[in-house]
């Protein structure tokens, strides 16, 4: 077994409209946000309450990339579970093959 066979996402929590920020988003911690490609410049005040290493990130680093997953082999790694989270955080229903453009 590789360790890609051993490779499962972690949930899909931090999913947001990406922002610029005042520091690194690696730490607990205050934060200013400001919004990107805006006429006008709209800046948050909020904390980081988790930050979690992105697991993708330190395998490619340590040499061990996971590589391309796309299709059934996607089914494998958890992508129903991704897909789900990821549609309730961005308020869009979850795709299907049932609701797939043809």
């Amino acid at each position: 077994m590789s360790n890609r066979d051993e490779y499962m996402p972690g949930p899909a929590t931090g999913a947001e409209v990406r922002q610029d920020a005042d520091r690194s988003l690696a730490s607990v911690g205050p934060v200013k946000l400001s919004t990107v490609g805006t006429p006008t410049a709209h800046i948050s005040e909020t904390r980081v309450t988790r930050a979690d290493a992105p697991n993708l990130l330190d395998r490619f680093l340590a040499g061990e990339p996971l590589g391309r997953i796309v299709a059934g082999e996607a089914m494998r790694f958890g992508w129903p579970r991704l897909n789900t989270e990821y549609a309730k955080r961005f308020g869009i229903e979850p795709h299907s093959a049932a609701n797939a453009k043809s």
